[in-house]
């Protein structure tokens, strides 16, 4: 393997690894217990490598998600992570600013106009972004509030009960 594709296997290891410590914090906050763990990820043109993971508790031990990463090779994104729960999953994937975008020419006679269209609204930042896609698809910087709103929505996990012992 060439040190390009190494370098790229360690970046995208050291950012799932730097998600997975908010996202330990962000749980320990709201009385959610974590493991860590590992799975093998194989992409075609980088091979297998391993990767760290994540399974989320609530507070008596019941299994809620997991946060399984998916690959640094995704279209339009440097990297993607699963939050698989036990009724739905939810997409995170690490975007650049500004996010992808698609550059169409139009030739007109002795001209050439470009344009360019952006995939999403809201990518204001380097990060892991949800997105919504909604008829304008938007992203949304993963933060505290936006992990434990998705956490509801793939586990049906009521955090108001948590929240109020």
């Amino acid at each position: 393997m060439n040190n390009d594709k190494v370098a790229e296997i360690y970046a995208f290891v050291a950012k799932v690894e730097a998600l997975l410590k908010d996202l330990e914090k962000w749980a320990s906050e709201s009385y959610l217990q974590t493991v860590r763990g590992e799975v093998d990820v194989s992409e075609e043109t980088l091979g297998t490598y391993s990767v760290p993971s994540l399974t989320i508790s609530d507070q008596y031990g019941n299994f809620l998600a997991e946060i399984v990463p998916i690959g640094t090779r995704i279209l339009g994104a440097n990297g993607r992570i699963d939050l698989r729960g036990r009724y739905d999953k939810a997409i995170v994937v690490d975007l650049n600013e500004g996010g992808p975008t698609l550059t169409t020419t139009m030739i007109d006679g002795s001209t050439d106009k470009k344009r360019t269209t952006k995939f999403y609204r809201g990518i204001d930042q380097d990060g892991w972004y949800w997105i919504d896609r909604t008829a304008q698809p938007k992203g949304h910087v993963l933060t505290k509030e936006l992990f434990l709103g998705l956490l509801t929505q793939v586990s049906d996990y009521d955090r108001t009960y948590t929240t109020l012992i």
